[in-house]
């Protein structure tokens, strides 16, 4: 399935008028979303890096599991995985 969507990186900026309410907005500044609550401006902005770290993890798991020959392509797949997590959360990657 392909499915089309804003891509990322797409950061959140704070609303000027003092409201609490927060923009996501692409690298090229267009907004694209209005929030009311952080968190889900946090997640919604982390959605383009979950599904990128979602899709290396599914292709990794359809073929051999992660053994001594596969070990550090499983580490740099849980790095993006932990800091799209992060990203979603709030925090800083």
């Amino acid at each position: 399935m392909s499915a089309s969507h804003t891509p990322g990186p797409l950061e959140i900026r704070p609303s000027l008028t003092g409201s609490g309410r927060s923009f996501a907005i692409t690298s090229n500044g267009v907004r694209v979303a209005l929030f009311e609550n952080k968190a889900d401006a946090a997640l919604f902005v982390a959605a383009p890096e979950l599904l990128e770290a979602l899709k290396e993890l599914e292709g990794i798991q359809t073929g051999p599991p992660p053994d001594r020959y596969y070990r550090e392509d499983w580490r740099q797949v849980m790095r993006k995985v932990s800091a799209a997590i992060a990203k979603a959360e709030g925090g800083q990657p």
